[in-house]
């Protein structure tokens, strides 16, 4: 089932009981800027352990710290639209909007895109020809037990000012994708963590995700994925066919009991050539 905008639309909310946005605003506002905002300034970053290492580390990290009332905030989705970094995470209330002038500090909360408990990993696509934003994100039931994650999506046409509740008009929820094959539904039927991308190769979309879970003891602590699979379609917003069924791109290597969890899969665009930099500790050697 595809997520095409559809006729009835709905604002996202400002704020939620103990979860206030506005609040959270400020609390990003006292942030401290970081020492040096030039672009590739030196003083953002510091060396990894390995001076071979091309990961860098942000002097002033934690990024983004959790509201009044929340203990966590995760998954952060990222798109760069006319010069401002739009940032997407989940808490547990559901998914939040940021917006930046750089990225790294200035951060506002925008709204709650997705006002749904057990909504989480977001994944946000810009269809630039038509000028929609998508969002992809695993929903857990809401009946309290959590056993069963789909694939949702929501869509909103790029508004021409972008930087508070009202002005995003969202769609309602789509189902993408529910956990259907015996591999999607070992301990918990669940398809989530999407990730979607565009494959020239293949002149389609490519939706990556995790399936099943891996309980790691008795309590169910550190539950994480026990797969990765994919979904292909014509669309952005589907509909979404399974590329593999028999068994899944990634998994749990046969007689490695170390190896839990497959995690979730994600792509980034690579690089021509990449050289070290040694004053800053940037980039790996070529």
């Amino acid at each position: 089932m595809g997520c095409a905008l559809c006729r009835r639309r709905r604002s996202a909310r400002v704020c939620d009981g103990q979860l206030s946005l506005s609040t959270w605003t400020q609390q990003m506002a006292a942030v401290a800027n970081p020492p040096d905002e030039r672009p590739g300034g030196h003083l953002n970053w510091q060396k990894a352990q390995s001076s071979r290492s091309p990961v860098q580390d942000f002097v002033i990290n934690p990024l983004l710290q959790p509201p009044s009332g929340e203990t966590w905030v995760s998954s952060p989705s990222v798109l760069e639209i006319d010069g401002y970094v739009h940032l997407w995470v989940s808490i547990s209330a559901g998914i939040v909007h940021f917006v930046s002038t750089n990225g790294l500090s200035d951060w506002r909360v925008v709204e709650l895109t997705v006002d749904s408990p057990g909504a989480s990993g977001p994944c946000v696509c810009w269809a630039e020809e038509g000028s929609v934003v998508y969002l992809f994100y695993e929903q857990a039931d809401r009946t309290g037990s959590f056993h069963s994650v789909k694939v949702k999506c929501i869509s909103a046409r790029l508004p021409s000012a972008a930087f508070s509740a009202g002005d995003w008009l969202w769609s309602s929820e789509a189902e993408v994708l529910e956990p259907e094959l015996e591999w999607e539904k070992v301990q918990i039927a669940r398809v989530g963590h999407p990730f979607v991308i565009y494959s020239s190769f293949r002149d389609q979309w490519l939706l990556f995700y995790s399936a099943s879970v891996s309980r790691r003891d008795s309590k169910n602590l550190g539950a994480g994925p026990l797969y990765v699979g994919v979904a292909a379609a014509g669309e952005v917003q589907g509909p979404y066919r399974r590329v593999l069924e028999k068994k899944p791109m990634m998994g749990t290597a046969d007689g490695s009991p170390q190896v839990v969890g497959a995690g979730s899969f994600k792509m980034i665009k690579g690089f021509d050539d990449l050289k070290f930099d040694d004053e800053a500790g940037i980039g790996g050697e070529s």
